[in-house]
């Protein structure tokens, strides 16, 4: 089972570029399964419907979200769509529109949180997780984690909390790839950030 996880997708430039690549990559790698962190989608903050349709038809099985699934206010009542493979992470209030993980859009289950150091006040990563995993999610599938967050000390405890409990915990949120993959003692991939697929920027300098 190869599972490909693709950070932060940002605005037309990060769309175009998914859509352009996602299918070879998947073909070179035999890719089984995708997974997109899509809260940037449209204009670079928030989603919409066919921003979203447009990521499910190049490619991607999942796409997770973070703090700005919010931001597109048309998009909320979307949440609940079963035709919408979207995620909101899981430690919101139990009353929020949409569901934080899934495991039932094909062979690889998908939890999705966000941090709380330096992000907002929601529950706790850990004992949401911890609850969730109890009642039997995901049995007998691979379970990976896509947890949006600022501090990387804050991935990295989650990620050992759940060492052996699920197959990958990935970091995103800071579009800054972290050079800091490994596979911790009890099997579960881990990596601090993904980075994001967009625009390099306004300065001609960064792209040497």
């Amino acid at each position: 089972m190869r599972v490909l996880m693709i950070g932060d997708v940002v605005g037309k430039g990060g769309r175009r570029a998914v859509s352009s690549l996602l299918t070879d990559l998947k073909s070179e790698f035999s890719v089984d399964f995708v997974t997109l962190q899509g809260e940037n989608l449209a204009a670079g903050i928030g989603l919409t419907v066919d921003t979203v349709v447009e990521m499910v038809e190049a490619g991607a099985n999942v796409i997770t979200t973070g703090n700005h699934v919010w931001d597109k206010r048309e998009f909320i009542d979307h949440l609940d769509d079963p035709y919408l493979p979207v995620l909101r992470p899981l430690n919101y209030p139990a009353n929020t529109p949409g569901r934080g993980a899934a495991d039932d859009t094909g062979p690889v289950a998908v939890i999705n949180l966000i941090g709380r150091v330096w992000v907002g006040e929601f529950d706790s990563p850990f004992a949401v997780v911890d609850d969730l995993l109890a009642g039997g999610f995901g049995q007998g599938k691979p379970i990976v984690v896509d947890f949006h967050a600022e501090a990387t000390s804050e991935k990295a405890a989650l990620a050992w909390h759940l060492d052996g409990r699920v197959a990958a915990l990935v970091g995103t949120h800071t579009h800054v790839p972290t050079a800091d993959s490994k596979i911790l003692p009890e099997g579960t991939a881990f990596v601090s950030d993904l980075g994001m697929v967009g625009a390099v920027g306004f300065y001609p300098w960064s792209q040497r």
